[in-house]
């Protein structure tokens, strides 16, 4: 099974990733396809705004809101 990019479909070339470096430096909430949103961290920013970060496999958060939502 070759490993895809979920949002655009580029072949990827580090196992463990779903994301392509492209769409990776764009973030969630700078790609042109609005699905990406849905792989955003679910967290909250401290000035109250939502994560710009790519959630975790399995998860929905980033690393930095993953470690603190799990006390």
């Amino acid at each position: 099974m070759k490993r895809k990019c979920i949002i655009c479909d580029a072949k990827l070339s580090k196992k463990g990733r779903r994301v392509c470096f492209p769409c990776l430096n764009k973030g969630p909430y700078g790609h042109e396809n609005y699905l990406a949103a849905l792989y955003a961290c679910s967290g909250i920013n401290y000035k109250g705004k939502p994560c710009r970060h790519w959630a975790q496999i399995g998860s929905h958060y980033c690393n930095s809101h993953g470690k603190v939502n799990k006390k």
